[in-house]
């Protein structure tokens, strides 16, 4: 019921109009949209670590039933960006400095393997799709749009570890999918000469990745692989004071940090949201 008040009935609102053409709001695309809003505020620390997902406000100030917020914060719990404590609900989660490089070297030993089962058996449409997400990655690269750079090289991984056909490494890798972001986030949403070298060597950086598929050599694949993940947290090390959003806290505790004391930034961030 929940999910049928949250579609538009072009018909149900005040005996519209027959005139009016509108498509039906589907309620997963609702929810995606939810989703999509909430990881976006957290990823940019508009809706700080330590701050309450309260579900009633959330739908409220999003304008939307309390069905899609509660599916769309268990799906953040999923990605590790939620974590829900005892009379406190939801919280969003920072990740501590300490778990960085296991966060990596699980990542790495996941797509390690999913590159080595790949390697011999890529199509060459595939390969193309992988080159096809290189070129878009070019094109945002410019205006350093964090967002799309992450979407981008996230979708590329991803493709790999889907072809893979490892149903339950799969799972784990998209487990960390959220905190991933997290720590991208972070790091190039700095101004610097380091993000941006980093930024310049985001795209030709999978291209070794590419030619290892298409050689066919799944120690090399996994070799490959590997080493682009590992090398990940030490350029992103790089590009941080060291802080890891400036008060250095985690809000693991289910405590409302600094930013996220009275949630102002938090419930700023939801009037915002679409």
């Amino acid at each position: 019921m929940a999910d049928q008040a949250d579609a538009v009935d072009p018909g149900s609102a005040g005996g519209a109009s027959d005139g009016l053409d509108l498509p039906r709001i589907k309620p997963r695309i609702l929810r995606q949209e939810v989703l999509g809003a909430l990881r976006a505020a957290i990823l940019a620390n508009t809706i700080p670590a330590g701050s309450r997902l309260l579900e009633a406000e959330v739908a409220q100030r999003m304008g939307v039933s309390r069905a899609p917020v509660r599916e769309a914060i268990r799906h953040l719990e999923q990605e590790g960006l939620v974590e829900f404590f005892p009379h406190r609900g939801a919280v969003v989660v920072g990740l501590p400095e300490r778990e960085v490089d296991a966060i990596f070297e699980l990542r790495a030993i996941i797509e390690a393997r999913a590159t080595a089962n790949v390697a011999g058996n890529a199509t060459d449409e595939q390969l193309a799709e992988l080159e096809g997400l290189i070129e878009q990655m070019r094109v945002v690269l410019p205006s350093r749009d964090v967002e799309a750079i992450a979407e981008i090289d996230l979708r590329f991984h991803g493709l790999i570890v889907e072809w893979s056909g490892l149903t339950l490494l799969r799972h784990i890798w998209s487990s960390v999918d959220g905190l991933v972001r997290l720590r991208s986030y972070q790091a190039l949403d700095r101004p610097g000469k380091a993000a941006r070298a980093f930024l310049a060597n985001a795209a030709s950086s999978h291209i070794a990745l590419i030619d290892a598929l298409r050689a066919g050599d799944p120690q090399a694949a996994a070799k490959a692989a590997r080493e682009h993940v590992v090398d990940v947290p030490s350029m992103l090390a790089g590009l941080t004071d060291g802080k890891s959003g400036k008060d250095g806290k985690s809000g693991k505790d289910g405590r409302a940090v600094k930013a996220g004391t009275d949630g102002k930034a938090g419930k700023a961030a939801l009037r915002a949201a679409p």
